[in-house]
């Protein structure tokens, strides 16, 4: 666990590093439920660890995706481990949905953890804006980034004592 999760974090800071500055995409044919089965397996660990209650909501006939898939699991890695981090152990509940909306594939990450102020909601993507004791402020603009390259956005819905949805879109058939 402690080398894939070292070699995981390296990854992750080459790949932050490297999502700072405008690199070509490696896009490839995606299918949705793929990509959120292979960024889970990244994160089982923590998710087991801290006892967290995983659900998943993922309709079968979603149209596949030409995205970086690499970079989008670092995206959707960063908002899981935001959640996780929320949300307290034994308590938690993670609800990761998929569907199509208006041309969009919408991918939902929603917690029950503490939820955040408006006021911070507005500065969640600002460069080393953090909430967080220790943390660097750059994991969700290195999100906005990286779905800004795929034409992609992302809005945060959430309430202070119940929790966070964070749902990203990405364009279908780019």
């Amino acid at each position: 666990i402690i080398y894939r999760n070292a070699s995981r974090i390296e990854q992750l800071i080459s790949e932050m590093l490297n999502s700072s500055r405008p690199g070509e995409l490696n896009l490839k044919k995606v299918q949705p439920a793929v990509l959120i089965d292979e960024t889970l397996e990244l994160s089982i660990d923590r998710i087991q660890l801290r006892e967290i209650q995983l659900e998943k909501k993922v309709k079968g006939d979603l149209p596949d995706i030409y995205v970086d898939p690499e970079k989008l699991k670092m995206a959707f890695l960063n908002i899981i481990i935001n959640a996780i981090e929320a949300m307290e152990t034994e308590a938690g509940c993670l609800r990761i949905e998929a569907d199509t909306e208006g041309g969009h594939l919408v991918f939902q990450f929603t917690d029950n953890g503490k939820g955040i102020a408006q006021e911070e909601v507005d500065k969640l993507f600002d460069p080393f804006y953090t909430g967080k004791k220790g943390g660097m402020g750059l994991g969700l603009t290195s999100v906005q980034n990286i779905l800004q390259s795929h034409k992609g956005g992302i809005e945060v819905k959430s309430k202070p004592g119940e929790g966070t949805t964070f749902a990203i879109y990405i364009p279908v058939g780019n």
